[in-house]
Parts: C-alpha cells; structure tokens; sequence
C-alpha cells in the first residue's frame, strides 16, 4: 500500500535569497501512523505541517497525498482538501473567542456541507465524549487553555478527515493539560484510526508516536 504522505526531495525557503528552512526532504508517512516531528526552533518542523496542508508549496521537490502532488491543486481542491481530508491543530488554538464551544466545532462541518442540524448535534456528542459536556454553550474566550485545545482537537475531528496535522499541540500548556490533552487526542485518534501528524518540542509527547522524524 502507498504511503499516505510522501514527501519527495523537498526544499522550501521563506524568502528568494533566504536560505533553505526545508533543504531536500523526503519523508513518508503511512496511513494511520502516529508520528512525531522533532528537532530545536527554527528547524523547519512548523514548515513542514504547511507543506503537507498545501499552504505552502515547496520551490523544489513533491508533496504527494494519496499520490497525488498538493502542489497541482486548484483552489477549489484545496478547500476542499483542507475542509474534508485534513484536520489542523494549532499551539494557541485559533478558536473565535465570542463564539461557544459548540459553534466553534460546529462552523466546519457546517462549511463542509453538514446540515446544521446534524451538524449541532453530532458536535454536541462530541465534546460530551471528550469531556466538555458543561462547557458545550460556553464562549470559548471563558475557557481554560486546556479546555480550549479539547475544543480545538474536537473541531479538527468533526469532519472525520483522513490526516490530523498539530502544530506544537501542547506548547501553550501545562503539564497536566498536556498528560490530558495527549491522553484525549490518542484516544480519538486510535478510534477513528486517523493519521497523526505532530510537530513538538516535548520529548514525553514524542514518546506516545509510533515513530519520530527529527530535524
């Protein structure tokens, strides 16, 4: 079976005389793996997770999935990609502060095509199931850092994609949240059996991943 990412001899620099912050990478990553990516600030790990959503196109090399080159997608195909396929978890959650628990979750599968109603109701079951069952009418500037990455982790998973892509997922936590966080995101993760993508700094996260890339 193919691998589910592929990375083929890709490079990428921030600027045309800035060096290269991805210099000739190739990396796979097979479908329902959990992997890590580590390595010290500035090591190009955050660029690699833009790679792989097509939010960044490499001036060198091939980001394929399912074989097929993210590069070569229209706009459309990359909404669509980004919307159905993928799933993102960001550091300091990129939630809507004014907006409830439920709506933040619910706002995708909305954009995606869900019917609202289903949309409401299965976001609901959601985050009763991740523990925020007295939070789901909460605006999410109300709640706890660890808290709000439930929530994020929640929206990431409602469209049910193929790939959960998290970007230093437990950075802005502390210990606890992260044990808490990382225990909800491997339970859900090895329920729906969805590919793992996370970039992080800390070692004891990097130990629960089936395999580690380090930079």
């Amino acid at each position: 079976m193919a691998p589910l990412f592929s990375l083929l001899d890709v490079s990428f620099s921030y600027g045309k005389n800035s060096a290269s912050v991805v210099n000739g990478l190739s990396l796979n990553v097979e479908e329902g793996e959990f992997l890590a990516i580590t390595g010290p600030s500035g090591s190009g790990k955050s660029t690699i997770l833009a790679l792989m959503s097509g939010l960044k196109r490499p001036q060198k090399g091939q980001v394929l999935f399912q074989g097929k080159n993210v590069a070569d997608f229209t706009e459309r195909e990359l909404a669509e990609y980004l919307n159905r396929d993928v799933g993102m978890i960001h550091q300091f959650f990129n939630l809507i502060p004014d907006m409830s628990a439920l709506d933040n979750v619910a706002v995708p599968a909305i954009i995606g095509g869900m019917k609202k109603a289903i949309a409401r109701e299965k976001t609901e079951l959601l985050l009763r199931e991740i523990g925020l069952k007295k939070k789901i009418k909460a605006k999410a500037a109300k709640l706890s850092g660890g808290q709000q990455q439930r929530v994020a982790i929640a929206r990431a998973f409602i469209n049910e994609p193929k790939v959960i892509l998290a970007d230093e997922p437990t950075g802005n936590l502390d210990r606890a949240s992260t044990e808490s966080v990382m225990e909800m995101l491997c339970r859900e993760r090895e329920r729906r059996k969805t590919t793992l993508v996370v970039v992080t700094h800390d070692r004891e996260v990097a130990l629960l991943a089936d395999s580690v890339f380090e930079l």
